[in-house]
């Protein structure tokens, strides 16, 4: 597993559009409004952004994701038409001593990123973070993943027009010419290890 690399140099224009909109205090939760104006590209940065940017607040190390970078699904866009999402999940093994804390530390993050969140923690040893809306559909924290006993950050974006098949042959193409691309650098498999 790889240790939490640093922030990429440049930011795409899509971070800048989505930090511009969070630092705007006028991020959209309306699914239809996010649908008029949000691209592929976007749906593929903004699971990243969140993730990485929650993971960041954590005192965990060496996060790491099992399936390389963001990963596209289908979904149905408000049109009807076929369209495409991505989801980006992170992993780590070390766990802080409060994790309620760290529940609640991310649930405020999320807030403030216009999303409405839930906290499962009441009576349970083990809280969850589950939020909807703002920059991403939905997002969550598990402070003990299933079978695992390690954290787990994962978000998936909203719906935008493309084909996730078509997408999914993109990204393997990309691998096997050993392109690294945002999202990678937490793959434990990253082509820069080799």
């Amino acid at each position: 597993m790889q240790h939490r690399p640093g922030r990429f140099p440049f930011p795409s224009a899509a971070v800048a559009l989505c930090c511009a909109v969070v630092f705007g205090g006028c991020a959209s939760s309306s699914e239809e409004t996010v649908a008029e104006t949000y691209t592929i590209e976007q749906a593929r940065q903004d699971p990243i952004d969140v993730v990485t940017q929650t993971v960041d607040l954590l005192p965990s190390e060496h996060w790491a994701s099992r399936a390389g970078g963001p990963w596209p699904e289908p979904c149905t866009l408000e049109s009807g038409d076929e369209g495409a999402s991505y989801a980006y999940t992170l992993y780590s093994e070390e766990r802080s001593e409060d994790l309620h804390a760290d529940a609640q530390l991310i649930a405020d993050h999320w807030e403030s990123l216009g999303m409405d969140v839930s906290i499962v923690a009441e009576d349970v040893v083990s809280p969850r973070v589950y939020a909807t809306g703002g920059p991403v559909r939905r997002a969550s924290f598990n402070t003990n993943d299933p079978g695992s006993g390690r954290y787990r950050v994962g978000s998936t974006s909203w719906c935008a027009p493309g084909d996730g098949l078509e997408l999914g042959l993109k990204e393997n193409e990309r691998r096997e010419h050993r392109e690294v691309i945002p999202g990678d650098d937490y793959f434990f498999d990253n082509p820069e290890d080799d």
